[in-house]
């Protein structure tokens, strides 16, 4: 039996050398967490085994296979140590801290407690670790004349700077990474193999994702793609991989525009156009950006007709393998036309007043709406690698609807908790092939279905953890809420027109003071007891109601036009604030009951008037 490969240890100091440790193009990027990162240096200068790293040596380079969040985490120590420091990490048990800051506290008439050093300890501490890292390791000298000036040393005590001296070497000693043996298994086959060694052979504890597998199989065939939009996103994909882990990558601007990308890198590519943070439509995506986001490979997995989880299939012929370059680009421009498209019909309304992004829940629902746009709009036919779009006329008869309606019947499915109630695969799918339900968006919702909606919403917020936080199904209905009532109403627009973007904050019309620790259980965060005010006025008033802020401030202007403007509750309707527990939950409940009866009428009142379809 062949054995394709050795055994072998190189320095860590080989870590600190251009060229010396290389990436191949179908490396990841870096996905340990920080936690992660600091236990694993942890690991190194206590001694202990770290593992082995899977390597392949060619032109004396080692180009990794296996082992990059070990070996990129050890590059960032000895690049950064002090990336990796806490102010209670290296510094404990010095006793120049303690002597210099009992000296301090005495000077200055204060009880030099053992509360109080603590605290002066890691004031000491957190200067010292912020003033080092910002200048690169200065000489003691320096750091001594600034702590002096930060803190109030007395910086022409020489014998306390010679004790700080010797703290400070001892300091930059300890941060010093040790010279240590590298243990490797040197693969020694086939180069062509390496993607398939990689895939298999993945040891760490933060496994590949299916769509990082993709990467290193879907190597063996290329597409000159003339789009400068999607190289731009392969090139910067190996650039911020150089730039994370400080190490070269095996690839080259030249080839990518020369000899092609492969399939992985063009649906890499379509994720990261239409989750660019540069295009406001990235906010439709719901989620944590991922190193290898999933977006496009799920889309473009749609709308070849397979499911969500089948975008493995992408690479057979019979798919997107081996098609030309003119069908790939136009295939990537009605992807983004379709997000583009649902973006500037959801804008206004996934938007609040505050100018920031109201996030989705799920992104099967955005799915959904995009593949909507997509059928409604054009024609796909894979075998023959064509995809035109439909008659012009009924493009534009059928946005110009779904641009009135789509945004309520969003907002409904949110309320309702729809997509979360489909969220399996086969539900998606069933409703992609449904043209009733791709259609849906182009008419208008009825009121029963809104009313039924809001119901859910009512129920579910009810009884979901009490919290002081606002969840984003209660940010969305808000929103919708104020920005019909800011069309209706020009007084009202003209309030709200006044604000800058962060002008105005959601706040809790009965204080959340009054609910003590949650000990009554009540919705202190549902809709109905939630309205926007200045955000000069809700920090000023902090836990009193507007009226007891008005009363200690005459100055205030303060009339009903203001309380109707903000949808306040009148006066009369808070002196249950002051009564018992029991008296207050019956009260409080009540109100909530009142102002969601009438919040329920007047939206679908709005949302139902043809003057803001």
């Amino acid at each position: 039996m062949a054995q394709y490969y050795d055994i072998r240890q190189f320095s860590s100091e080989e870590l600190k050398t251009n060229g010396r440790i290389i990436l191949p193009s179908y490396q990841r990027g870096i996905v340990w967490k920080n936690s992660k990162r600091k236990a694993f240096i942890e690991t190194i200068f206590e001694g202990n085994p770290f593992g082995v790293v899977l390597v392949y040596e060619r032109d004396d380079t080692y180009e990794v296979i296996d082992g990059l969040q070990r070996l990129s985490t050890m590059k960032a120590y000895m690049d950064n140590p002090l990336d990796f420091i806490g102010v209670n990490d290296y510094l404990e048990g010095e006793k120049l801290l303690d002597t210099v800051i009992i000296q301090k506290l005495r000077s200055n008439g204060k009880k030099a407690d053992d509360k109080t050093v603590l605290k002066e300890r890691k004031t000491f501490k957190k200067k010292l670790i912020g003033y080092v890292k910002k200048i690169g390791k200065p000489k003691a000298v320096e750091v001594w004349k600034y702590l002096a000036d930060e803190i109030g040393f007395d910086v022409n005590d020489m014998e306390r700077f010679t004790d700080f001296s010797e703290f400070y070497d001892k300091f930059l000693d300890m941060l010093k990474f040790p010279n240590i043996l590298i243990p490797a298994i040197v693969y020694t086959g086939p180069y062509e193999q390496l993607p398939d060694v990689f895939q298999r052979l993945n040891t760490g504890s933060v496994k590949l994702t299916k769509y990082e597998v993709y990467a290193a199989m879907w190597n063996d065939e290329h597409y000159v793609i003339d789009d400068e939009e999607i190289i731009e996103k392969v090139i910067d994909k190996y650039v911020k991989l150089a730039e994370t882990s400080t190490f070269d990558v095996n690839f080259n601007e030249s080839d990518i525009r020369n000899n092609g990308i492969t399939l992985f890198e063009y649906c890499y590519a379509i994720s990261e156009i239409i989750n660019d943070e540069a295009e406001d439509y990235s906010i439709l995506f719901p989620g944590e950006k991922k190193t290898t986001d999933p977006t496009g490979f799920e889309l473009l997995a749609l709308i070849c007709g397979l499911s969500v989880n089948e975008a493995s299939s992408l690479n057979e012929s019979k798919y997107l393998r081996g098609r030309s370059a003119a069908f790939l680009i136009g295939l990537k421009n009605a992807v983004v036309d379709c997000v583009q498209f649902l973006y500037q019909s959801l804008k206004d309304w996934i938007i609040d007043i505050k100018n920031a992004p109201i996030s989705n829940e799920s992104t099967y629902q955005i799915y959904h709406m995009i593949m909507s746009i997509f059928k409604n709009t054009y024609d796909i036919d894979l075998e023959n690698e064509t995809i035109v779009r439909k008659n012009e006329d009924s493009i534009t008869t059928w946005r110009s609807n779904f641009g009135k309606f789509a945004n309520k019947h969003y907002l409904s499915d949110v309320l309702s908790k729809y997509w979360s109630k489909n969220r399996q695969v086969s539900d998606l799918d069933k409703l992609i092939n449904s043209v009733q339900a791709l259609n849906k968006y182009t008419s208008r919702i009825s009121r029963e279905a809104l009313g039924d909606a809001i119901d859910d919403y009512y129920e579910e917020s009810h009884e979901k953890a009490i919290t002081r936080s606002v969840d984003n199904s209660t940010k969305l209905f808000l929103n919708f809420l104020y920005k019909l009532l800011i069309k209706e109403d020009r007084s009202r627009a003209n309030y709200f027109r006044h604000g800058e973007g962060s002008f105005f904050d959601v706040e809790h019309i009965t204080p959340v003071a009054k609910f003590g620790d949650n000990e009554m259980k009540l919705p202190m965060s549902s809709i109905g007891n939630l309205c926007y005010l200045p955000v000069k006025d809700n920090r000023s008033k902090r836990d009193k109601t507007i009226y007891q802020y008005a009363d200690e401030r005459p100055a205030l202007v303060f009339n009903d036009a203001f309380l109707k403007i903000i949808d306040y509750p009148s006066r009369t309707e808070f002196e249950f604030l002051d009564y018992a527990q029991d008296e207050f939950k019956t009260s409080f409940l009540a109100l909530i009951e009142k102002r969601e009866s009438l919040i329920k009428k007047n939206l679908i009142d709005l949302m139902m008037d043809e003057r803001y379809d």
